[in-house]
């Protein structure tokens, strides 16, 4: 099981951002790995001045994840097998 924390505002967020490498946008989520703790914005929740200040501000760090494959090996990974969740 994996917890992940909803951030509450965008100030918040950048806070913990300024410091990552890569910051994973799965829409409608930016998500970031913290002292290997998940934390995650909704950007649906913010409006369209936050959201928008926001994708701008970290736009270098965000890497857009079109699909996530849920499989139990990395041969099932490599067969194509598994589940595959389109974003």
């Amino acid at each position: 099981m994996r917890e992940f924390f909803e951030i509450g505002g965008v100030h918040e967020f950048y806070r913990l951002a300024e410091d990552k490498d890569i910051i994973l946008r799965l829409d409608p989520y930016l998500m970031l790995l913290h002292y290997n703790i998940i934390f995650y914005i909704n950007l649906s929740k913010l409006s369209p001045e936050e959201r928008s200040g926001l994708l701008s501000r970290l736009r270098h760090k965000i890497v857009y994840i079109k699909k996530v494959h849920s499989v139990k090996t990395f041969i099932e990974f490599l067969k194509g097998e598994g589940e595959i969740k389109q974003w």
